[in-house]
């Protein structure tokens, strides 16, 4: 589950498990995952097109590449649906 960060920052300084209070806009991620409503091996970022957070899901995709098994970043927006 993605907790904050900026495309800007997120290229800049990478992805990080934890939150820094002295860098607010660090990409942030929690690491256990969210609600668990969708596969494991798979994240999803919203507001993805309005707010260009496409910067900090290549970020985020190659540290989770590294560090986990997941391999697969959806982006949705305020008026997309996910039917799985």
């Amino acid at each position: 589950m993605i907790t904050g960060g900026e495309s800007y920052y997120a290229i800049l300084r990478g992805a990080h498990d934890y939150i820094d209070p002295k860098y607010p806009d660090n990409l942030s991620y929690y690491k256990n995952g969210g609600f668990g409503l969708f596969s494991k091996n798979y994240y999803i970022d919203t507001h993805y097109g309005a707010r260009g957070r496409i910067g900090r899901q290549i970020a985020l995709m190659m540290d989770l590449a590294s560090k986990t098994n997941i391999y697969y970043g959806i982006g949705i927006d305020e008026n997309t649906a996910l039917v799985v």
